[in-house]
């Protein structure tokens, strides 16, 4: 038990880059300005089309049993409101008034 408290604070303490030259310490993680872009430079010279999968294959329809959505009737026509199921509980089935202002 003794040497994983050990090993959890050698990975808890903060290490810092080695440096030949007086400056600020910086956390040995930390990326400078001239590497991110650098790497920015990397990044915008791939070719993401040259790294495609070429052998992609488009998905199957699926089941006929699956459900899906309706095709449209007319174009622009929207369906009508869906019902709402009533909120009160007496048989009339009637919800009671809004109370709210508009």
């Amino acid at each position: 038990m003794r040497a994983d408290l050990k090993a959890a604070e050698k990975l808890r303490r903060a290490r810092y880059t080695a440096t030949t030259t007086p400056d600020v310490p910086r956390p040995r993680r930390t990326v400078t300005g001239q590497q991110a872009r650098a790497e920015i430079a990397r990044a915008k010279e791939t070719d993401l089309a040259g790294r495609a999968l070429p052998d992609l294959i488009p998905p199957r329809d699926p089941p006929a049993d699956w459900a899906r959505p309706r095709p449209s009737t007319a174009a622009g026509l929207r369906p009508g409101p869906v019902p709402r199921p009533s909120v009160s509980g007496d048989a009339t089935g009637t919800a009671p008034a809004s109370h709210t202002e508009e």
